[in-house]
């Protein structure tokens, strides 16, 4: 639950310092609460080519390198 009054009273009128204050607040909150994911890109890989896709391609190339076809 946040006081947005106790804000706006601590900055004033300088609508730099409370936009600052406000958009500093929001994001600390964003940063603790929302989870970060680390997604890596190949530039040689299509967007819709997941991990259980590549590895399905791997095996079928590994197959055919055995010689089963």
């Amino acid at each position: 639950m946040t006081d947005w009054d106790m804000l706006y009273e601590v900055q004033g009128e300088d609508i730099r310092k409370l936009s600052d204050c406000i958009t500093d607040y929001v994001n600390f909150y964003t940063d603790n609460i929302i989870p970060t994911k680390t997604v890596r890109c190949f530039p040689n890989n299509q967007p819709w080519v997941t991990k259980d896709i590549k590895d399905v391609l791997n095996r079928k190339k590994a197959a055919f390198r055995r010689g089963n076809k």
